[in-house]
């Protein structure tokens, strides 16, 4: 009866390899006599990357799970909607990174779509200064807007009846 090796080849380098490694058992002459060997304690740590939005429209901060919806089947939506707010975006309208003048040029295009009915202005020029953007934001929207013709003469009523017009009223 032919004898059949079931125990693989080992390499010299894969020998030389498990000398040094950290996972092996290691004996301690110094461990109680039923405990001879001993495993090196090992923690599982669980790593989360925990992912923040500005709100576009009110410059509200915060997580990911804050802003997220569900459809009606209880999935994630691409909408999301600010908890401050509670204005509707897509989420890659979120994940964009934005500087001062990028915001200033998103703004100045979504003004045609009701940006500035869909901010409350006070709380958004607050947050905008504390997050040190509002010189270079204005800066730009002021550029983008050009140069604006009111008479300095003008009254409050008739600059009023102006813009009213203007709007369309």
């Amino acid at each position: 009866m032919e004898r059949i090796n079931i125990m693989p080849k080992i390499s010299k380098k894969a020998i030389y390899n498990a000398r040094w490694d950290d996972r092996q058992f290691v004996i301690d002459p110094l461990a109680s006599a039923g405990a001879s060997e001993r495993k090196k304690q090992v923690t599982t740590v669980a790593e989360y990357k925990i992912v923040t939005y500005y709100c576009p429209f009110c410059l509200y901060f915060g997580r990911e799970s804050e802003f997220e919806t569900k459809t009606s089947k209880g999935r994630p939506s691409k909408k999301m909607m600010c908890p401050d707010c509670k204005n509707y975006m897509l989420k890659r309208t979120l994940e964009e990174k934005m500087t001062a003048e990028q915001y200033a040029i998103w703004a100045w295009g979504y003004r045609v779509d009701g940006f500035w009915r869909k901010c409350n202005f006070k709380v958004w020029k607050e947050r905008l200064y504390k997050l040190g953007m509002a010189h270079k934001f204005w800066t730009k929207y002021k550029e983008l807007k050009g140069p604006t013709a009111i008479p300095e003469d003008e009254t409050d009523e008739a600059r009023f009846n102006r813009e009213m017009h203007d709007a369309g009223y």
